[in-house]
């Protein structure tokens, strides 16, 4: 949330890695299923809100509380 942050290409940047990301979650051998499947729904939900432009905007850019 510090100014100048170019969000287009921040959220280009997780879209890049929302693969691996996701790999994490599957391949971590002492998650249970229930706790891989609330992960990988909590990611979703986060490149949900990334990639809709109104969402991304109240939710991401404009939840952000300035630097004190």
């Amino acid at each position: 949330c510090m100014p100048g942050i170019p969000y287009p290409q921040l959220f280009q940047r997780f879209n890049e890695e929302r693969d691996e990301m996701v790999a994490l979650i599957r391949d971590e051998v002492d998650l249970s299923p229930e706790a891989e499947s609330a992960a990988t729904q909590y990611l979703e939900e986060f490149f949900a809100i990334l990639n809709d432009p109104v969402r991304a905007q109240e939710e991401i850019i404009g939840g952000c509380r300035p630097w004190l």
